[in-house]
């Protein structure tokens, strides 16, 4: 993922149905239908997996940040067994999940949550000008 950003590719519809393991247990993403080059040019555009989708995608974004929120919910996903976003009412068209999302609200006390993973999670469930790079998390 670090190599693609790196490119100036985003790949804005990251979630576990898009990870594959090979026979070695190394992770592919596949599904790049969504994908696009980042130019500076800010996208506008509902895309992706609303679940998965950073605060950004519904207004404009330009960058990687998105994908790392989506891997950032993967993550507590992974470590909690739940997503960190998530609407009790009856929500066809999505407006409630994106207004949870949107607060950036996230339950830290949840079982699975280590303090280390707690301060990583803290800084990529941030607006996308503070938000954490996969560069810095991979040098952490």
């Amino acid at each position: 993922m670090n190599g693609i950003h790196s490119r100036g590719i985003i790949h804005r519809d990251i979630k576990p149905e898009n990870i594959i393991l090979t026979p070695n247990d190394q992770p592919i993403i596949i599904d790049w239908g969504f994908a696009f080059q980042s130019k500076g040019i800010k996208e506008t555009g509902f895309r992706g997996t609303l679940y998965y989708m950073s605060p950004e995608m519904i207004d404009e974004y330009d960058g990687p940040e998105i994908d790392v929120w989506s891997l950032g919910v993967i993550l507590y996903e992974m470590l909690t067994g739940h997503v960190p976003f998530y609407t009790k009412r009856e929500d066809p068209t999505g407006a409630y999940l994106y207004l949870e999302i949107h607060k950036m609200n996230v339950d830290y006390t949840r079982k699975g949550l280590t303090p280390e993973f707690i301060i990583l999670l803290k800084r990529i469930f941030t607006p996308a000008e503070k938000r954490i790079t996969l560069s810095e998390i991979l040098n952490e």
